[in-house]
């Protein structure tokens, strides 16, 4: 019995949740060693709680969203989950008639995945999941504790992702996110049903990512894939083919010879009394500099009542580029800001507000910015009067594109890549092997 024929329910029988949830469950990403889990949700009885309230958001989000029957007929099935995955792959979908955004989240318009009916199609698999739960140990156990309602919710979701590709019948599934389990259960889906899977980076890759589990792969630059060149599943083509969120921001990229508006750019991983005790002290040090405060798009804190009379830029409604324009330097935690900031010619200092001990994505190794322990050494660094650090090497490594011909318009780059592909084989005559890849097989342009 081929692959395709296997009854479905089988197939989600024999689902491997574990990799799956990736984030959860990889000691070699190993987010809950320097983000531990809620201490209040662990145990089956609150996982199960967090389930059906999730199920019942779900259900009242259904009622009021466009049906994803409306994709019928696209070559492309564009899934999404996030605003950052959304904000990297509109450059390439935009005014492409072959593609179709799938909402998995309730923030983002449009087409809508029935996560309500994941949520049902997933209860029968408990007995299962409990039983590996009991069996599961060291870092492994700390997810599926803390994690359970995600782990279950993954059988229902596979189900239900395979009943929606039938019905679509796509060529092609592209994602913008690698690790989480909608998009990587929703790839499975399709590899079930055979049909090809493509990725496209949403932002900066670090250490202990997965295996590239895709048929094709759009990488930003030689950095991510010297970061992807590990064993796994196949052999995928790997095109280095720069970043299309950051086209139309590299048209307007300038030095900045002033400081007179500074960006702080936090995420989920940085605390919230360093930054502000950094914030306090940049004010005195620099009163005529304006503190700018950029939170990720996932920071739901309170910054606004922590750092009164700091301006907050809104992630959810002003791109990280907007945003870029309108300062003439940042500081930034481990973030993927550094290297759009890069792009842009905005000056960048890292400093690692959770003394975390990580260059999470090699920035500060690289060259692209350089570290600074205090407020005082972060003027220091970020004084437009300072010979600018030469980046552009560094830049090169994470953004492939740059110098060439298609710098600026790495989105027409990969929407062409995609078109070949659909029509039966990427033409190969502007490409040049990489050498040096082990586990991927990577091509960048010819100069």
């Amino acid at each position: 019995m081929s692959l395709q024929e296997t009854p479905i329910r089988d197939a989600a029988d024999q689902l491997d949740v574990e990799n799956l949830n990736f984030v959860s469950s990889s000691e070699s990403l190993g987010i809950y060693k320097y983000k531990p889990p809620s201490r209040w949700k662990r145990g089956i009885w609150v996982n199960m709680a967090t389930f059906s309230a999730k199920w019942l958001r779900a259900t009242a989000v259904a009622t009021k969203s466009e049906p994803w029957s409306s994709l019928q007929g696209k070559d492309v099935i564009v899934p999404i989950t996030s605003l950052n995955q959304l904000r990297s792959v509109a450059p390439v979908t935009t005014g492409f008639a072959k593609a179709g955004v799938l909402s998995l989240h309730r923030d983002i318009a449009g087409p809508r995945f029935p996560e309500f009916m994941a949520y049902g199609r997933s209860l029968r698999f408990l007995g299962r999941l409990l039983d590996l739960k009991s069996r599961a140990a060291g870092y492994r156990r700390i997810g599926l504790m803390h994690d359970l309602d995600r782990y279950l919710l993954t059988y229902g979701y596979f189900i239900t992702s395979v009943r929606l590709l039938r019905r679509l019948r796509p060529k092609l599934v592209l994602v913008a996110n690698d690790h989480i389990m909608e998009t990587r259960t929703f790839v499975k889906a399709a590899a079930h049903l055979g049909i090809r899977a493509a990725y496209v980076q949403h932002a900066s890759v670090s250490a202990g990512f997965p295996p590239l589990a895709f048929d094709i792969a759009f990488l930003d630059g030689r950095d991510a894939a010297e970061k992807y060149d590990v064993p796994g599943p196949g052999r995928p083509l790997v095109f280095l083919s720069g970043i299309p969120k950051a086209d139309e921001a590299r048209s307007r990229a300038r030095p900045r010879t002033a400081l007179a508006r500074l960006g702080i750019c936090v995420n989920v991983l940085d605390p919230m009394e360093p930054v502000r005790d950094f914030a306090n002290e940049m004010r005195l040090l620099a009163p005529e500099v304006e503190l700018v405060l950029r939170p990720h798009p996932s920071d739901r804190r309170p910054w606004g009542s922590r750092l009164p009379g700091v301006e907050v830029s809104d992630s959810k409604e002003e791109s990280s580029f907007d945003f870029l324009d309108r300062v003439d330097a940042i500081v930034t935690g481990p973030s993927n800001i550094a290297l759009e900031a890069a792009l842009v010619g905005v000056r960048s200092v890292f400093v690692d507000f959770g003394k975390l001990g990580r260059d999470h994505y090699g920035f500060v190794r690289r060259g692209l910015c350089e570290r600074a322990e205090t407020p005082a050494a972060a003027l220091e660094l970020l004084d437009p009067r300072r010979s600018s650090v030469d980046v552009a090497s560094a830049l090169k490594a994470y953004c492939a594109t740059v110098g060439t011909a298609y710098d600026g318009r790495s989105s027409q780059l990969v929407r062409e890549l995609i078109t070949e592909d659909l029509q039966g084989g990427i033409y190969m005559s502007r490409w040049q092997s990489v050498p040096g890849f082990a586990h991927i097989d990577v091509f960048e342009l010819i100069p």
